[in-house]
């Protein structure tokens, strides 16, 4: 079994992967306004496809009302699944259009965007239940972690612009590395966050294993 400072580090970790995406979507907007058809008015349709995408923690409570807890490791993994997707698709796709009422739409971004909403604002509902397993210590670590998935996005951010001069820069200059790597190293970060939650699962596992086994010792 990890140490303390191991099962922190895990905790941590897995704390980051609860809003990089969508933090992250919006911290490399500056670099991809400049090939999406409605510049910097996409933020607010962005912000719009967020909140539809706020129905999926009510859709979980739903299912949790009827299967128990028994969804939530299940939907937590799905969750991670469905992360890394999308930051790939992003990767691919972030600046495909559509013909939409006449106009050209970034319907590719907006659609993702709303995919990934829908997994982040559910990690609020899910992640902090799990965590509720350790000790209080290792929970605040997991606070640590959500707090750190606006950090790296933006500490990420700031590296690609310093290929540019500096942010105010970034807009229309060239950036360190593209838009597509940017999304696959968040999906990189997402898939160490679902590696750190499969650890802390196994070790929850083995910890409730061995407390019944000594609770049957005893008896």
């Amino acid at each position: 079994m990890p140490s303390n400072v191991g099962v922190y580090l895990h905790m941590l970790v897995f704390g980051l992967g609860s809003w990089i995406a969508i933090n992250g979507i919006y911290a490399e907007l500056p670099f991809m306004v400049n090939d999406l058809p409605e510049g910097y008015a996409i933020a607010a349709t962005l912000g719009v496809a967020i909140q539809l995408g706020n129905v999926a923690p009510l859709l979980y409570g739903v299912l949790r009302r009827r299967y128990g807890g028994s969804l939530a490791i299940p939907t937590t993994y799905f969750i991670f699944l469905i992360g890394i997707a999308c930051c790939i698709l992003l990767s691919i796709f972030w600046k495909h259009t559509l013909l939409v009422g006449g106009k050209r739409s970034s319907v590719a971004l907006i659609v993702l965007t709303g995919g990934v909403a829908m997994v982040d604002s559910t990690s609020s509902v899910v992640f902090w239940p799990f965590a509720s397993r350790f000790p209080s210590d290792k929970v605040i670590a997991l606070a640590t972690g959500e707090a750190l998935s606006s950090t790296v996005p933006g500490i990420l951010s700031l590296i690609q612009s310093s290929g540019s001069g500096g942010v105010c820069a970034s807009n229309g200059s060239h950036p360190l590395f593209p838009v597509p790597l940017y999304f696959v190293a968040l999906a990189l970060v997402l898939l160490a966050s679902s590696l750190a939650f499969h650890s802390l699962h196994r070790i929850s596992s083995a910890s409730i294993v061995a407390t019944a086994a000594s609770c049957v010792s005893t008896t």
